[in-house]
């Protein structure tokens, strides 16, 4: 997972928490406030309404004269509070009122049936006190619900106002975090695109030094060392063509001084011929075919070398060119025995591997030794291919051994010291490998032929 992808899983799911949090923070604080306000209301409607009722029952019957005759007195029944004022505002507040609120009473000063009159209407009073009662408890019990539903439409408004502006600042908290993201990521992302070039040879690769402090000094530094690295390129490769020049330089005086001798023999076989008489003429030709070849393969041994641009993609069956280099020798009349299955393949130019497993071929052949055979085991292993010769001659000298591989040393008398050397180079340059000297006897000498499996 990259970084970019990263950071926005995490910003989202940070995000998306704090929002719910939130929104489970109103909720909760919602519930509480509507539950607190409804126990208030509850509290302050039956205070209200306990006063209300001590105030009524308080209330006192007055009964004053309406004129002063007295033969015939009228008295006036009305509901009269404390204070004159509590007894206007009760008047006003009742004066619509369809129940009646007061009564006129017409009492005959001597007549008895008039207080019968009175005694009849005392229940009629007491009701009316009750309807007064009962009305005023209504009127109070509406006002404060409609008050409440009032209230509570506008804390629910106040409540979906929170969650949208929850909701709206968390989507834009979240829009700000993505684009900040893209920003940081993108010169990280230009940075690992730009390694990756760079680790497909892609040397002096630049990018540019933007974002924060810290991605344009990387950036910077990552300039720095492609150029680095580019020049370090252009110096070793100068160095390996120097050093490739140098090679040649020295095969080039080794194949001179290996030139030298064929050709003396060469111009000295051909006077010779004419000379010798005619039984004679065919030994000294076959002599110089010899030396022609061994001209020969010299000269194509420095071409071989000397070339770079050859297609070494191929695959190189390895029984069958060591079958090919057993029929060339069968004039030799040694024995080589070969071990190898037909399905070990190396990835190279087959006249290359050919050539150095030739050199060792022969190398061991002209080991000498009464009783020689040539034994070869090809062995695969995880990484690379592994030829051993053993030979049954006389082995390696032992004053030569640590030099072995190095040009113009042999211990042949008429040796150039050149073979194993071009086959270590060709095997170190193209193969990644290498030619070791395992072990050497009078009894024999073990050589090892390593090819890595992929050029």
């Amino acid at each position: 997972m990259s970084i970019r992808k990263l950071l926005i899983i995490t910003l989202v799911v940070l995000f998306a928490s704090v929002a719910l949090i939130q929104t489970a923070l109103t909720m909760y604080f919602k519930q509480q406030i509507e539950s607190e306000i409804l126990s208030k209301s509850e509290v302050l409607t039956e205070k209200i309404l306990a006063s209300t009722k001590d105030k009524v029952r308080k209330k006192l019957i007055e009964i004053a004269p309406k004129s002063g005759d007295n033969s015939d007195m009228r008295f006036e029944f009305h509901i009269a509070s404390e204070s004159d004022s509590d007894a206007h505002a009760a008047s006003n507040a009742h004066e619509n009122s369809t129940t009646v609120v007061k009564r006129h009473v017409v009492i005959d000063k001597d007549n008895e049936r008039s207080i019968e009159i009175i005694s009849q209407n005392a229940e009629q009073i007491e009701a009316v006190f009750m309807a007064v009662d009962d009305l005023d408890n209504m009127q109070v019990h509406r006002q404060i619900s409609t008050e409440y539903l009032t209230d509570s439409a506008s804390f629910e408004r106040f409540t979906q106002s929170i969650l949208w502006s929850i909701a709206i600042s968390s989507a834009l908290a979240l829009l700000l975090a993505l684009w900040l993201t893209n920003k940081i990521t993108r010169p990280i992302n230009q940075l690992v695109q730009a390694m990756d070039e760079l680790d497909n040879d892609k040397l002096g690769i630049q990018i540019p030094a933007k974002g924060v402090t810290e991605l344009k000094r990387c950036a910077q530094q990552f300039n720095s060392m492609s150029s680095k690295l580019a020049e370090f390129a252009k110096v070793q490769q100068q160095i390996e063509q120097k050093k490739h020049l140098a090679q040649l330089g020295e095969l080039s005086r080794g194949i001179a001084h290996a030139l030298r001798n064929p050709v003396h023999t060469l111009n000295l076989t051909i006077d010779q011929y004419f000379k010798a008489p005619e039984t004679e003429r065919i030994k000294l030709e076959q002599i110089a075919h010899t030396k022609i070849e061994h001209i020969d393969k010299n000269i194509n041994a420095l071409l071989t070398l000397s070339k770079d641009k050859v297609d070494r993609s191929t695959e190189v069956p390895l029984a069958a060119v060591l079958t090919d280099i057993k029929l060339e020798l069968l004039s030799e009349n040694i024995p080589i025995n070969i071990n190898c299955d037909n399905s070990i393949k190396l990835v190279g130019l087959e006249t290359e591997v050919r050539s150095i497993l030739h050199t060792l071929i022969v190398n061991g052949i002209e080991s000498g030794g009464e009783n020689n055979v040539i034994d070869i085991d090809v062995n695969t292993h995880e990484n690379s291919v592994n030829v051993d010769i053993n030979d049954k001659g006389k082995g390696v000298n032992s004053a030569i051994q640590d030099q072995l591989f190095q040009p113009h040393v042999s211990d042949k008398s008429d040796g150039a010291g050149i073979g194993l050397y071009l086959a270590k180079q060709i095997i170190n340059l193209y193969y990644a490998g290498d030619i070791q000297l395992i072990n050497t006897s009078q009894n024999g000498s073990h050589f090892r032929a390593m090819f890595k499996r992929e050029v």
